[in-house]
């Protein structure tokens, strides 16, 4: 965020001269295949794969994936969209599987679905992007519409 009264720098294109490290993730070609990426509050970065939610803390990584015996693993392996809210929470589309919310203080994903019985389930499982608003509302783009989700 900008604050209010502060002065942009103009900077000479000659100037720029940007520096880029190349590594590679675990998972061999899925697992590079990165759809997004998202840093949380502690600087920790989270990537999206094809091969499921890595979590680089600048020493190490960490994978999760899918684990079909677990309901509280994250929900499939194909993770589009990544989103770090106020409260540290992490919020997943994982294509075609929904939502899934990760708490990193107790390391639980939390699953959610639609439902064609379940008016108040997702529109969709097909979640393409995920944002939080100022109020803490977490709102969801999927292939059938927006939704809102209040916790």
């Amino acid at each position: 965020m900008c604050a209010l009264g502060a002065r942009a720098q103009r900077v000479r294109l000659q100037d720029f001269s940007p520096q880029f490290e190349v590594f590679d993730l675990p998972g061999e070609e899925p697992g590079n295949f990165v759809q997004c990426v998202a840093q949380d509050a502690l600087g920790v970065l989270w990537f999206g794969t094809a091969d499921g939610l890595q979590r680089y803390d600048g020493r190490s990584i960490t994978t999760f994936r899918n684990d079909p015996l677990q309901d509280n693993s994250l929900s499939g392996g194909y993770v589009q969209w990544i989103c770090t809210a106020k409260d540290g929470t992490l919020w997943v589309a994982d294509y075609g599987r929904g939502l899934t919310r990760y708490d990193q203080a107790t390391g639980r994903f939390t699953r959610y679905r639609h439902h064609p019985a379940d008016p108040n389930s997702l529109s969709c499982d097909t979640v393409s992007m995920i944002v939080e608003d100022r109020q803490g509302y977490i709102w969801l783009g999927t292939h059938h519409g927006l939704n809102r989700l209040d916790l």
